[in-house]
């Protein structure tokens, strides 16, 4: 069963909420944490960014 889409639901908007978020989480990174962070889209485990706001 499916449902109707919410007329009010804005998926533009929804994505631009999750990369803010994401953008907030990933922002006050330590040294050595920043440097395992960059290594996650070389190993497969998070996608490369390539337009972060």
């Amino acid at each position: 069963m499916t449902q109707t889409p919410d007329p009010h639901w804005n998926p533009i908007e929804v994505l631009h909420s999750e990369e803010t978020a994401y953008n907030l989480l990933y922002s006050r990174l330590n040294p050595q944490q920043q440097a395992l962070y960059n290594n996650l889209p070389t190993a497969g485990i998070l996608p490369t960014r390539v337009n972060a706001l």
